[in-house]
């Protein structure tokens, strides 16, 4: 899941933007500063803070990247709320992502003050059941959770619920997995567009194949090689089934490897590969040469896709969904923080995650949002490399609503290197989950059979729930 995790380089500077937090929350990476331009708050905050003790609300974060604004830089709508409003502050910890949890495990265990920390999947459950962070149950007053402040995001907090808790409460949801595509291109191959398929709940896996094979089955005028579906495919089709590999049923974790969901999913895969329909080539933004039909990525590679693309009408859509299954699933990033274990200040670092909810649902900070990502972004010699439409970012982000799009938490995630590594990227290094977002779309179905990687993962997916459901 490396690029659900991305640094500013090799990407467009409107990546961030494409958050429904965007120009309001700050984040940035080890390696390049921000990964968003950040806001001033909307709100209008108190002149005098909340707390008499400053103290009390400072709280230490440890993550690969500063909440606080570089030098010169605006703050956050979330660090100016928890600031200005409730006397709060951040002391921040440099790190990087693979030191990350090395460093947490060193200061817990020493002692030293550490309150916050930031959510990624390989993170849960991995980090609960080794005593990492706590619950934010107790905390639900400070955090308002009951509120209304919460109620459009909860859906997917409760995909969250582990061990009768809640050890993540995403305050937003962000980089849907989409589908780019070319309006001009469907048009002139006799295809509906569908995006407007999508709207009428017509937008399926048999669609999308019947495409894919029609569009290739007629020779491009220079007989350039053409392809239906580009980029991170496999990821975002699975979930699209109806069923996670992974998911969380009275009190335990449970195994769907056995499932007809999961296996229609890789049987999708498998199809696809054998049609010669899949170009795997590593791609960053929509083809331009028109002879690939679909890109799968995360949402933020529009404004690239875009500008290499003017001529063609560049649209997005989620992934199709099984004909039996109930609706469109949400594949993509829950933004979200987790209050380390022996916290010495957890009601503060709940105060800090009550501020990113309130920076993210507030109505001027989403209008800034918008504003800001219709912006062109060009170089310094004027060339424009990121551009999106208000058509583009609407739908963008109504695929990040949980009441249109079902979220969808992948346990699997979580639970190790054993089923999650991209290793040295071969099937014998790789983790149960990456072989099975990619191993189908890579090998001759004749040659490789979903029947045999199927029960090598089952083996490896039972020792790895023996060890998490003790």
């Amino acid at each position: 899941m490396n690029f659900l995790k991305r640094t500013l380089a090799g990407i467009s500077a409107m990546a961030a933007i494409l958050s429904v937090t965007a120009s309001c929350d700050k984040k940035k990476s080890d390696s390049s500063g921000n990964d968003s331009s950040a806001n001033e708050a909307m709100t209008q905050p108190p002149t005098e803070p909340v707390t008499e003790d400053p103290e009390k609300m400072t709280i230490t974060w440890l993550g690969d990247f500063d909440l606080n604004p570089d030098a010169g830089e605006p703050r956050s709508t979330a660090l100016a709320l928890f600031e200005d409003q409730y006397g709060g502050k951040i002391n921040y910890i440099r790190s990087t992502p693979g030191e990350n949890i090395s460093i947490l495990d060193s200061m817990v265990a020493a002692g030293e003050p550490l309150d916050l920390f930031p959510y990624y999947p390989e993170y849960f459950p991995q980090g609960i059941i080794k005593d990492r962070f706590e619950p934010l149950d107790p905390y639900f007053d400070t955090l308002e959770f009951n509120s209304d402040l919460w109620k459009d995001i909860k859906p997917a907090a409760e995909e969250f619920a582990y061990n009768g808790q809640h050890y993540v409460l995403p305050y937003s949801m962000s980089d849907p997995l989409v589908l780019t595509y070319s309006r001009k291109v469907m048009e002139e191959n006799g295809f509906d567009d569908p995006y407007k398929l999508y709207t009428e709940g017509m937008w399926t896996w048999d669609v999308f194949m019947e495409m894919m094979e029609k569009f290739v089955a007629e020779p491009s005028p220079d007989w350039t090689p053409k392809y239906g579906i580009a980029g991170s495919f496999g990821q975002g089709v699975i979930p699209s089934a109806g069923k996670t590999v992974i998911s969380y049923e009275n009190g335990k974790l449970v195994s769907n490897i056995m499932s007809s969901e999961i296996k229609k999913a890789q049987e999708l895969m498998s199809s696809i590969s054998a049609k010669n329909l899949y170009r795997r080539d590593v791609l960053g933004s929509f083809p331009t040469n028109g002879c690939t039909l679909f890109f799968a990525d995360n949402g933020w590679s529009i404004g690239q896709s875009n500008a290499q693309n003017p001529d063609r009408d560049i649209m997005i859509v989620p992934f199709p969904k099984s004909k039996e299954a109930s609706g469109y699933t949400f594949s993509g990033s829950y933004n979200a923080r987790m209050i380390v274990k022996n916290s010495q200040k957890p009601e503060a670092a709940a105060t800090y995650i009550k501020c990113e909810r309130l920076a993210a649902s507030d109505a001027k900070c989403l209008e800034s949002a918008k504003k800001h990502a219709l912006e062109e972004v060009k170089t310094s010699a004027g060339i424009v490399r990121s551009v999106m439409t208000g058509e583009q970012y609407d739908a963008l982000m109504s695929f990040c609503d949980p009441k249109k799009l079902a979220p969808a938490v992948e346990f699997g995630y979580g639970m190790g290197n054993s089923m999650n590594t991209m290793g040295n990227y071969t099937y014998e290094t790789r983790g149960v989950m990456n072989n099975l977002e990619m191993k189908m779309l890579e090998v001759n179905p004749a040659e490789f059979k979903w029947e045999d990687m199927r029960n090598d993962c089952k083996s490896k997916i039972e020792k790895a729930l023996a060890e998490y459901n003790k």
